[in-house]
């Protein structure tokens, strides 16, 4: 794929970093990646692709608006598989306060953040900590029920 080939500067903010992840191969930071901040690191020799030929300009955005392409380039590829992880253990959580209370309320929460986590990087927001809170305390809740 060519960066040309995506008109949206959105879905260059995605795809550049992994190309460049990928172009500058060391096991080091491909495995444990750029530490925090590191989508700014990079972003300093990135250049996004314009509608118009011939037309770039710098890469600016601190974040690449998608969760697993952020972990991927701050943490490696340890810190993307946390994240697979941690929505695995959510999923775990959401099976069984369904099979304990019988609710599917923290189903419909997990697929609301795992949505919101590919079009928008809100893991450091409130609003993401709230939502872990939530599953911990019915996870605890429906644990207590037994």
């Amino acid at each position: 794929l060519n960066p040309k080939d995506f008109q949206s500067t959105r879905l260059q903010e995605a795809y550049l970093p992994l190309v460049y992840m990928f172009n500058n191969f060391n096991i080091f930071t491909f495995l444990f990646g750029y530490g925090p901040k590191g989508m700014q690191y990079i972003g300093t020799f990135l250049e996004y692709t314009g509608k118009f030929k011939g037309m770039s300009y710098p890469f600016e955005g601190g974040t690449s608006h998608v969760i697993l392409v952020d972990f991927f380039v701050d943490y490696g590829l340890v810190g993307f598989f946390m994240c697979i992880s941690l929505f695995c253990l959510l999923y775990k959580f959401a099976k069984t306060v369904y099979r304990k209370m019988n609710t599917r309320f923290l189903y419909v929460l997990l697929i609301n953040l795992i949505i919101n986590c590919l079009y928008t990087s809100d893991y450091a927001s409130p609003r993401f900590t709230v939502i872990l809170l939530i599953f911990i305390s019915l996870y605890r809740v429906s644990k207590k029920t037994e």
